[in-house]
């Protein structure tokens, strides 16, 4: 007998990756298909723009591991309209908050810039497309902050080199967020370790580990597969608020035309 969380699950997976496609294929069309380069690389540079997959490139390593009861209850909650519509709504990115890690891996074509700036070794910037969000990872030794509990959507990230790869912890995080478009919630005790390896001069893998004992009994592991696209254009993705309606209805990311008149 099949599962009918695990189909419900999939439905919403498929949904919300189709709903992303057109606007991923609309700002990419024309590139693909360019022959690769293989040419030398600085394993530690991980510089220049990324491509994880159109739909979001991040994916789940095994099944998701159990879930306690309370985060059961809000992924019931977040999931209960697939039973008659057979698709989700409620994710918070709809109504345009502003999505977190590693949620925001799981929108749009999952492109994102690294920037490593020599005359400021000691942080790495990350842009992502959707949204227009970016996100610093402190790369001086220094310890998390003290910052009177306050949560952050992208929590806050230190990082250091263990050889050629990128290790970056995260905490700090606020417990409204989603793991994944599937509705999996994280409590505001999930700790996050990304491991950034640079494979060759046009791959990057990213390994995610997700430890979150309020809501889950075990690490979750995740990944995403990147490729270089330095020709590809970063497009105004805002979500605006006079848009949501729109964008819920449809989970459509529209460009910003700034004639547009907002709607009342």
């Amino acid at each position: 007998m099949k599962n009918p969380k695990s189909s419900a699950i999939r439905i919403a997976a498929l949904t919300l990756a189709l709903a992303f496609a057109p606007f991923a294929r609309s700002q990419h069309t024309g590139t693909q298909g360019a022959p690769k380069s293989q040419g030398a690389f600085d394993p530690r540079d991980l510089s220049g723009q990324w491509s994880g997959g159109l739909g979001g490139g991040l994916h789940s390593i095994g099944k998701p591991p159990a879930l306690t009861p309370e985060a059961q209850a809000k992924f019931d909650s977040n999931t209960a309209e697939l039973k008659t519509t057979g698709v989700i709504t409620t994710d918070p990115t709809f109504s345009c908050e502003p999505p977190g890690v590693p949620r925001i891996y799981d929108l749009g074509s999952s492109l994102v810039e690294m920037y490593q700036s020599k005359d400021r070794p000691e942080r790495i910037f990350v842009f992502y497309e959707v949204i227009h969000t970016w996100r610093t990872i402190w790369m001086n030794g220094r310890p998390m902050p003290d910052n009177g509990g306050v949560p952050r959507a992208l929590g806050y990230s230190l990082g250091h080199w263990e050889g050629n790869e990128l290790v970056v912890d995260t905490t700090g995080f606020s417990d409204w967020g989603w793991v994944n478009r599937a509705g999996f919630p994280h409590s505001d005790a999930l700790h996050l370790v990304e491991r950034f390896r640079r494979l060759d001069h046009d791959h990057m893998r990213l390994d995610l580990t997700l430890n979150d004992p309020r809501a889950y009994a075990e690490p979750w592991k995740m990944a995403v597969d990147f490729t270089l696209k330095p020709d590809w254009d970063f497009a105004e993705t805002f979500c605006r608020p006079s848009e949501s309606a729109h964008f819920k209805g449809s989970g459509d990311l529209t460009a910003t035309d700034p004639g547009t008149t907002p709607a009342k």
